[in-house]
């Protein structure tokens, strides 16, 4: 499908009159005077208008714990992959291409799956 009509300069640029963004409303907290987004709990005491509505030593408490879980995980990954690149080291790309009993390539022929004989 084709436009049928142009936009206007004019037309193109009214509609992008409204994508304009809004810079952040910050307030301090009552509580602890940290900086935080109007109409939202506190991120640092999870205070919102005077009550606690959020238990920051419960979250703090679940975040310590994932954190302890995860590098965990990453020790036993860590112990897996020593033990596989102790066992087989890797061949450099010039011992992989070029091997002792290597053969000519005189009259290979890329169209058939043998080689052509002469």
């Amino acid at each position: 499908m084709s436009v049928r009509m142009r936009h206007t300069r004019a037309h193109t640029r009214n509609r992008r009159s409204h994508h304009a963004l809004t810079e952040a409303t910050l307030t301090s907290c009552e509580k602890c005077n940290a900086m935080r987004l109007r109409h939202t709990a506190c991120g640092n005491c999870g205070v919102y208008r005077g009550r606690q509505v959020i238990d920051m030593a419960g979250v703090l408490k679940k975040k310590e714990e994932r954190r302890k879980r995860h590098d965990k995980e990453l020790m036993g990954q860590n112990a897996i992959k020593r033990e596989k690149t102790k066992t087989e080291p890797k061949k450099s790309i010039n011992e992989e291409k070029v091997s002792k009993d290597s053969k000519s390539r005189k009259g290979f022929n890329l169209f058939r799956k043998t080689p052509v004989s002469e």
